[in-house]
């Protein structure tokens, strides 16, 4: 009975969506919570904001590698395979980070942070590999190419999940710092559970079982190629893409401390500014799932970046701290509408090529990686200099200017080099 609803659910392609967010609802609860936790550990550890920035951005350099060497050294794997190494991988970061935080208590002032280091290399690496998961998972399980309800339900799902993260984080930092590592231990090992409930029951004679028994070597100036082809064409797409996780970036980086300097330390509602920053993006995933958009989905992103970026500049204008709840929660509803509308551009996109699928999901996340590159380090220094809320109304001014001028910019219809990343596939194949 359990078997044959599974592969009914499965066979509705929403219905597939919904079931394989089911991991990624948990992957996601668990990230979050991290997310919040860790930059207040190392802040405290490392006592400067730049050097929190240095080091929650070595993770994006490390996921940047992991974006341009992915789609050579791991094209094989399949979405199954990555998703479950992606799980595995981020049992790490909690763990190094309670060590990195116990040594800091010590006289040692090089370990902590190579300990720091390391936390923020595995986050690098298990985040990228299940957004590859994601990515091929939508593209190649919609059989009818709903790609905006597909990404609307699974950031409606995933957010449902995030907005968890800070508030158990919330109450977690207030634990020792190995009580916190066990706690956040037990729920990965019920998301990979899950994992793998979900991978056996949709198993369609393909489990975890590699694509071809053909190797690949990862060549940097060969994935470079493929970068550029596709830039030439896409390049406002990336723009926009880098300029919308930077937004991110910032809430994520800042939002726990802005938090603590609204509602107090001893406050049990610091965590307060990352919910009503995620809150909002579940509606936009609900509405953007049901409305189903189909054409002038750039259009809608970018007018959907512009309005978040006004909002968000009137930061620098606001000092009341309800006010700035209310802001930030106008700002992230505004942008609620860019992040599944973003994701659905790049499937569109996905699904008109072949073997070249995987180099451009590397590029699409190498956005990401880039701007959590540059986000943390230019947030850390902006909040040394300005405080939190100047930095955040900063940030929405950027936003505002980029998306301003991509709205005059960006083509109506995106082209992709077919012939030229076919040469390419050709010539990797010799």
């Amino acid at each position: 009975m359990r078997y044959s609803l599974s592969k009914t659910l499965y066979r509705s392609p929403i219905g597939a969506v919904y079931f394989f967010a089911v991991p990624i609802a948990v992957f996601h609860l668990v990230d979050s919570l991290m997310s919040y936790i860790f930059p207040i550990i190392v802040e405290e550890s490392v006592f400067s904001n730049f050097t929190l920035g240095l080091i929650m951005g070595f993770s994006s350099l490390v996921g940047l590698f992991c974006d341009i060497s992915f789609p050579q050294l791991i094209r094989n794997l399949t979405w199954k395979s990555k998703l479950i190494f992606g799980i595995l991988i981020s049992f790490l970061f909690p763990l190094l980070t309670a060590l990195g935080r116990y040594y800091s208590l010590g006289e040692s002032s090089i370990l902590p942070v190579l300990l720091f280091l390391a936390a923020s290399a595995s986050w690098g690496v298990y985040f990228e590999l299940v957004s590859f998961s994601k990515r091929e998972f939508i593209v190649k399980e919609d059989k009818v190419h709903q790609y905006s309800k597909d990404w609307g339900i699974m950031y409606m799902v995933s957010e449902f999940a995030i907005i968890f993260g800070p508030i158990i984080g919330g109450l977690l930092i207030k634990l020792s710092i190995f009580q916190s590592a066990l706690i956040t231990v037990l729920i990965q090992i019920i998301g990979l559970s899950l994992a793998v409930a979900v991978i056996a029951t949709l198993d369609k004679n393909e489990g975890l079982k590699i694509k071809s028994r053909e190797k690949y070597y990862f060549n940097l100036s060969s994935e470079l190629k493929y970068w550029l082809h596709f830039l030439r064409k896409l390049n406002t797409l990336i723009v926009a893409s880098i300029t919308l996780v930077f937004v991110e970036s910032a809430f994520w980086t800042i939002g726990g401390l802005l938090g603590l300097e609204l509602f107090g330390e001893n406050s049990y509602i610091d965590w307060i500014v990352i919910l009503v920053y995620s809150v909002p993006i579940i509606l936009g995933g609900i509405i953007v799932s049901k409305l189903g958009i189909k054409t002038g989905k750039k259009r809608l992103y970018l007018t959907s970046m512009l309005l978040g970026g006004i909002f968000l500049a009137s930061l620098l204008f606001t000092k009341d701290k309800y006010s700035v709840l209310l802001v930030v929660f106008l700002s992230s509803l505004s942008l609620s509408f860019a992040w599944p509308l973003s994701e659905a551009v790049f499937s569109d996109l996905l699904e008109r090529l072949n073997g070249s699928k995987q180099h451009l999901i590397g590029l699409n996340l190498s956005t990401g990686s880039l701007a959590y590159i540059l986000g943390p380090i230019i947030v850390g220094f902006l909040s040394d200099k300005v405080g939190y809320l100047s930095t955040l109304g900063i940030v929405g001014i950027i936003v505002c200017t980029v998306a301003f001028i991509l709205m005059f910019v960006t083509p109506n219809k995106l082209q992709l080099p077919q012939k030229n990343i076919e040469l390419l596939e050709n010539n990797s194949s010799k």
